[in-house]
């Protein structure tokens, strides 16, 4: 039997122009989105340690996200080092990653078949990672399961800083957050761990599961589902790889499945 839905609106923790065309899939299914980004971004200072280790070659360059790709250029631009990218084995996590590091001329040798870090351990299992030199440029939040499981292999890493992931605190924020309070939205769609703690923040949710009792909910990828079941909630829906296009498409096609209004 179909799920009846009480309202059609969606939450969903990015910017309007991070969705893009993407926000066509929800419609089709029938939903109001809410572009709702709980994160800011910014370039990170660079330290007198990441000048010194950013001068050195790297057998492999590991990018785990496509900002991870734009700040780390940012870094370099700021600080005036010119690296041979050409050098390392480019890994990206995605396709989107991997567009963004060759829309600035950077070579990808390997994308994992799992666009997550634990899609790159598993690719990195396949490869000789003992006495070789990994950079993994990353944000203040980001987890450091990678460089821990090269460190376990006998590998080198340096994984700097490159941007700092703080809460939004924009004020055109509050009306935003004034209507999710007013509409009660049933679905949420979260991008990331700090995507969904900034959220509880922005809308100082004191008791967690009250507020999301009997909503439906979607993470991308194990860490944010992690994240989410920690606070004893239900995630309701994973996508099969872990994109922000495939996730609104696949989730759409779910809420069709198993919804009806």
């Amino acid at each position: 039997m179909l799920r009846k839905i009480k309202n059609n609106y969606l939450v969903i923790t990015k910017s309007e122009n991070d969705l893009s065309d993407c926000l066509k899939y929800f419609e089709e299914a029938g939903l109001r989105t809410i572009p709702f980004p709980t994160i800011s971004m910014s370039l990170a200072t660079a330290s007198p340690e990441i000048e010194t280790m950013l001068n050195r070659n790297y057998d492999y360059l590991i990018f785990t996200s496509a900002n991870a790709v734009e700040y780390f250029l940012l870094l370099l631009k700021k600080i005036d080092i010119e690296l041979d990218l050409d050098l390392p084995k480019v890994i990206a996590v995605g396709d989107k990653t991997k567009n963004v590091c060759e829309s600035n001329g950077i070579k990808v040798d390997l994308i994992p078949g799992k666009y997550s870090a634990l899609g790159i351990i598993e690719a990195l299992g396949k490869t000789e990672i003992e006495g070789k030199k990994f950079l993994i440029p990353r944000s203040s939040l980001a987890p450091e399961v990678i460089a821990d499981f090269i460190t376990s292999k006998n590998g080198e890493v340096f994984n700097p800083v490159v941007y700092e992931v703080k809460v939004n605190d924009d004020p055109s924020l509050k009306g935003k957050i004034e209507f999710i309070n007013s509409v009660k939205p049933e679905f949420f769609v979260f991008t990331s761990p700090s995507s969904f703690i900034n959220f509880k923040k922005l809308l100082k949710i004191e008791n967690t599961q009250k507020y999301f009792a009997d909503k439906i909910i979607a993470a991308i990828g194990d860490t944010t589902k992690s994240s989410v079941e920690n606070k004893n909630l239900k995630v309701d829906f994973v996508p099969s790889n872990f994109s922000l296009e495939l996730l609104l498409k696949e989730f759409s096609d779910y809420i069709k499945q198993n919804f009806e209004y």
